[in-house]
């Protein structure tokens, strides 16, 4: 699973689900590029069922992305179905709707004082209402309790399924369940509690002999310091050489470590190749006059193709 750990990722993974007629249901959120986690009893009652369904109902469910432009429509059905303590439905999605990302989900042991951000739906607020306040500990029904910030909005019904934001951890900690009506207490499941592994198997963090990918960023780890040091050097330099002898971990550092700072601060990168034939330090010349419009390629080698390398540009 490839999840985002910025807080505008909340705004692109938040779904609503509707009802046949069109009316707002319940929430949910993408934890997948095309899976949608909410809870199963608003799962039911999409399909007008007993909450005590002990099957997954078959047939399509009616949902949008109301925090994107255009506020885009998708179906999708049910792959995952646990309607007993956990009350949780897994979604797959028709088609990957564009511009929707998954939120990351984040640890939910130790949250206590850490503050939340909740969007839910109550009666006669379809475009959605914000809550936010202080998460709390796990109670002996094994889910986490939050508390809403007073004066404000209370976590009420139509909140069921929605995303609970950890502003401490960057991400998601749990999903709204259950609300305590007249009170400023709520509950929500941890996030440990809302994978399937049949439906989403856990990615293998182990690369083997495979250098890492930008891809595979949240897996690399024991780099900080080299990955710091160069980032700096190539905010401040027209240039920046990386050498090392080979199989020393120059490309997983780059790929993994600095592009992803990179581009977070708005540049692009390009990745010139060897090439049988042609010259890197050729190549690099011309990859060089490519990206910056200084100097000229010196002779026709470089013109060839390939290059070794990674030049990144704003």
């Amino acid at each position: 699973m490839t999840a985002e750990w910025r807080s505008d990722v909340l705004e692109t993974s938040q779904v609503r689900i509707r009802l046949p007629d069109g009316e707002v249901i319940g929430a949910g959120f993408l934890i997948a590029a095309d899976i949608v986690c909410t809870c199963a009893h608003v799962v039911a009652q999409v399909f007008d069922l007993p909450d005590s369904l002990e099957e997954a109902p078959s047939g399509s469910v009616d949902l949008d992305f109301p925090l994107l432009p255009a506020r885009p429509s998708a179906r999708a059905s049910v792959v995952s179905w646990r309607h007993g303590g956990a009350d949780v439905a897994l979604l797959r999605l028709d088609m990957p709707v564009e511009g929707a990302r998954p939120a990351a989900l984040v640890d939910g042991t130790s949250v206590w004082k850490h503050s939340f951000r909740v969007l839910g739906y109550p009666d006669g607020a379809d475009h959605g209402i914000w809550v936010s306040g202080t998460l709390r500990a796990e109670q002996g029904s094994g889910l986490l309790q939050m508390e809403a910030q007073l004066p404000g909005p209370r976590v009420a019904e139509g909140f069921s399924g929605s995303p609970v934001w950890d502003d401490v951890q960057d991400g998601v900690v749990g999903m709204t369940v259950a609300v305590h009506r007249g009170q400023s207490t709520a509950s929500l499941l941890p996030s440990a509690d809302l994978v399937d592994e049949h439906t989403m198997p856990a990615p293998c963090p182990f690369q083997g002999l495979a250098a890492f990918t930008e891809e595979s960023k949240d897996f690399f780890h024991g780099r900080g310091g080299d990955t710091t040091r160069i980032y700096k050097a190539a905010r401040r330099r027209p240039m920046t050489l990386v050498v090392g002898p080979s199989g020393c971990g120059k490309s997983s550092l780059l790929r993994a470590g600095v592009l992803p700072r990179l581009r977070d601060d708005g540049m692009s990168a390009s990745e010139l190749r060897p090439v049988p034939g042609a010259r890197a330090t050729s190549t690099l010349a011309l990859g060089t006059h490519r990206r910056t419009g200084t100097g000229a390629p010196r002779d026709r080698a470089a013109h060839q193709g390939g290059g070794a390398g990674t030049t990144p540009r704003r």
